[in-house]
């Protein structure tokens, strides 16, 4: 029965005009199609030559967020590198606050800033290795153009102030406080700015050094020169005012140098240091900078208007920096 109604259905008009109906559709809609993909083929080719013309997808400000988020991303997960340098940065900052508690002696506060000076640049040195192992990372993305170089080199300049602050705070406040470093909130926060800055800056440099040392031997070779060149011309080793002439344009390069007479004259020019003294009426502060060398040509002390020099030289050395190791990467 069922394969009558079949056969009777297949022979019957009302099927053949429902077939042919149906055929002349699908042929239509085939037509539109091929119609629709003839118009678009030109806006597909010309989208594509476009897409294949733009290095990078993604614009400038998004490959840098996303370099941030990485960088920052890895620091958040590393608890026990946090931990430790938590631990490193306690100690220290007790140990040095021990060694010139409550001082109120000036060769003991030239010493103190040194020292803390010191600290820093040592522990930027300690974790260098970690900029030469990222460098592979680096390359696989940029042959993959997944960012231009200079979004990487400042979300990774930019992810490090989380530990820097950290860093810088822990340390800083414990020897800040336990030194007996003039109280006032504005010299404190210039205290902890400066040290901020200079620290930010010393990572760059090791940066430039990252992005063309072949080994970890040749990085850390090259962070001892500019260790020992900063160290030796900052201005506590050697007196500024008697380096010779043909060496004082290191002085004036070494960001040590600018940031620790910063650190010198916020310190100097403290109410602290307010008292005149019967020296040609000079004020304590003066004639501690004037002893240590930290005078113009005329043999007249440092301003107040240094720390701001101090922190603007920073700051354009940090960019020069960043734009530096964007060129060798």
């Amino acid at each position: 029965v069922e394969y009558d109604r079949i056969k009777e259905r297949l022979d019957s008009d009302q099927y053949e005009y429902d077939w042919r109906c149906d055929t002349t559709t699908t042929q239509n809609n085939e037509d539109t199609r091929d119609e629709e993909m003839t118009t678009s083929i030109p806006q597909y080719v010309a989208r594509t030559k476009q897409r294949l013309q733009t290095r990078f997808q993604n614009t400038f400000i998004r490959s840098t967020n996303l370099n941030l988020q990485r960088f920052f991303t890895i620091w958040k997960r590393d608890r026990r590198y946090i931990f430790v340098k938590f631990v490193q940065n306690f100690a220290m900052g007790i140990s040095v606050g021990s060694v010139f508690y409550q001082t109120i002696s000036v060769v003991s506060i030239y010493g103190l800033l040194f020292q803390g000076m010191q600290f820093v640049m040592l522990g930027t040195m300690a974790s260098a290795s970690t900029l030469l192992e990222d460098r592979q990372i680096y390359y696989k993305h940029k042959d993959a153009n997944f960012y231009p170089t200079f979004s990487h080199v400042i979300g990774r300049s930019i992810s490090l102030l989380p530990q820097v602050l950290m860093d810088t705070f822990i340390f800083g406040t414990i020897v800040y406080f336990m030194v007996g470093l003039y109280t006032g909130a504005a010299q404190y926060f210039i205290y902890i700015g400066i040290i901020i800055l200079f620290t930010i800056v010393f990572n760059q440099m090791f940066a430039i050094f990252a992005s063309f040392a072949a080994t970890k031997t040749d990085l850390q070779s090259l962070g001892a020169c500019l260790l020992l060149f900063n160290l030796l011309f900052c201005g506590f080793i050697v007196a500024p005012d008697i380096i010779p002439k043909y060496y004082i344009w290191i002085y004036w390069w070494a960001p040590m140098a600018w940031a620790y007479r910063a650190l010198l004259v916020n310190e100097f020019t403290s109410p602290d240091f307010q008292n005149v003294t019967s020296h040609q009426n000079q004020t304590e502060g003066q004639l501690a900078l004037i002893e240590g060398g930290f005078t113009f040509h005329n043999g007249e002390a440092f301003g107040k208007d240094w720390i701001a020099w101090g922190a603007i030289y920073l700051i354009f050395y940090q960019l020069i920096c960043v734009v530096v190791t964007a060129s060798f990467d």
